[in-house]
């Protein structure tokens, strides 16, 4: 009942924030529109040119869809490199002190730092924009998967070596229920790193689809219905890979773990 209760406030919660920002944004069009004459629109003007786009314009939907399948790739890239990379540091010591320097530097490199590494590398398309994905969700995976071998009660380990457990049933039984709740915290950091990056990408070395570029081909034809409604896509993609993902997987892992 606590559970069902709590997740019903948060609902609530979700549901006031979300009309909040709506009252915000209509009286900032209103304030915009009828007193300073700019064309700032409404959101169902936005939502409007979303749905009905322009004769030689591409649908949003697949602008959405080819930044969904680009995001997703680099992200899987770093998920696939970072897990592995940050477990050998966390139980190897001797690896740890010789990565962490580059892992760290990784970390402090904004995104749009990467762009003129990324044109000498791949050119413009897409494989530069999934490289710049890969390159900002990577840290915060091997930092947190990291930090999750470091947080494992240490008599647990040594006691699985005294009965002789195979490494396979260390990893499934010690140390991956160990390392969950930090694992979805880097996962959950790195998506959102991923995700940012993506849209300025697709802005600066993109080709010419994605969410990204329809916002930057907006703008320069100040076509500001478009750019609000890719920017509506762009939060409402975003909310809904926290929202019905990472949310819920987080809660979770920790129910598991007894957190929740």
């Amino acid at each position: 009942m606590r559970i069902n209760g709590t997740n019903q406030q948060k609902g609530s919660n979700t549901i006031l924030g979300i009309g909040l920002l709506l009252a915000v944004w209509i009286l900032l069009a209103a304030v915009e529109q009828e007193i300073y004459g700019k064309p700032f629109p409404y959101p169902w003007q936005a939502i409007l040119a979303v749905l009905t786009p322009a004769p030689m314009q591409q649908s949003i939907f697949l602008h959405a869809g080819i930044s969904l399948v680009r995001w997703l790739s680099g992200f899987l890239i770093a998920l696939l490199i970072g897990v592995p990379v940050g477990l050998v540091m966390g139980l190897k010591p001797g690896v740890s002190s010789l990565l962490t320097p580059a892992v760290t530097s990784l970390q402090l490199i904004p995104g749009l730092a990467w762009i003129p590494i990324t044109l000498i590398l791949f050119g413009l398309g897409t494989t530069s924009t999934i490289f710049m994905i890969t390159a900002t969700a990577l840290s915060p995976i091997i930092i947190n998967t990291q930090a999750g071998i470091h947080q494992l009660d240490p008599h647990l380990l040594l006691a699985a070596e005294t009965m002789e457990l195979s490494r396979r049933r260390v990893f499934s039984k010690i140390i991956l229920p160990g390392t969950a709740i930090s694992l979805v915290s880097g996962l959950r950091t790195g998506a959102a790193n991923g995700f940012r990056v993506l849209i300025s990408a697709e802005m600066v070395v993109g080709s010419s689809l994605g969410l990204g570029y329809s916002l930057f081909s907006a703008r320069w034809s100040l076509d500001y219905e478009t750019a609000f409604g890719a920017l509506l896509v762009i939060i409402l993609i975003g909310l809904a890979i926290e929202k019905l993902i990472f949310a819920p997987w987080d809660a979770r892992v920790r129910r598991r773990q007894g957190v929740l």
